[in-house]
């Protein structure tokens, strides 16, 4: 049973970063719809929309901010209760990763996510 909940989590975590990295709407609403619960939420130091249009609009005002860039997933998924983590980092042309971070979220019980906080760079020193 782990393995196959595993394997939809992935998927709905694919879907996500799919979202981030899609310039046409229609085709990044496919994939807001697979990643996202109807009143999900998301929730960074720079952004906070909820709904699948906010969650659009977020994503073009990112796209317009970070110009051909790719979000990616660089870490594994990790899961309990139905809460989630993992890291990523943004790659330019260049090859160059400017920034990197890590989300915490809450899936919802239809396993779509509810809501995703997102924090930027490495953790803070002590």
């Amino acid at each position: 049973m782990a393995e196959v909940m595993t394997r939809e989590l992935t998927a709905v975590v694919d879907a996500y970063f799919a979202m981030w990295n899609e310039a046409d709407e229609q085709k990044r609403s496919k994939h807001i719809k697979e990643a996202w619960a109807e009143d999900g939420h998301y929730v960074d130091p720079a952004r906070n929309f909820q709904g699948h249009q906010a969650l659009s609009e977020m994503v073009t005002a990112a796209r317009e901010h970070w110009v051909g860039a790719t979000l990616r997933l660089s870490s594994g998924i990790d899961e309990h209760h139905g809460l989630i983590r993992f890291g990523w980092d943004v790659l330019v042309a260049d090859g160059t990763v400017p920034l990197v971070g890590i989300d915490f979220g809450v899936v919802a019980g239809d396993g779509r996510l509810q809501k995703i906080t997102g924090f930027f760079g490495e953790l803070p020193q002590r």
